[in-house]
């Protein structure tokens, strides 16, 4: 399964979809569950 077959089904469930790659860092990763979370509180 690819990260874009992932992504798909987890769109499809409504739920959230956390890419973490060898290029990820923790700084990356922490602002984009920050902003995805606000995403999230506004829908």
């Amino acid at each position: 399964m690819t990260a874009e077959q992932m992504k798909d089904w987890a769109n499809m469930l409504d739920i959230e979809f956390v890419h973490i790659t060898k290029d990820t860092t923790v700084e990356s990763l922490e602002h984009d569950l920050f902003l995805s979370d606000l995403a999230w509180k506004l829908k």
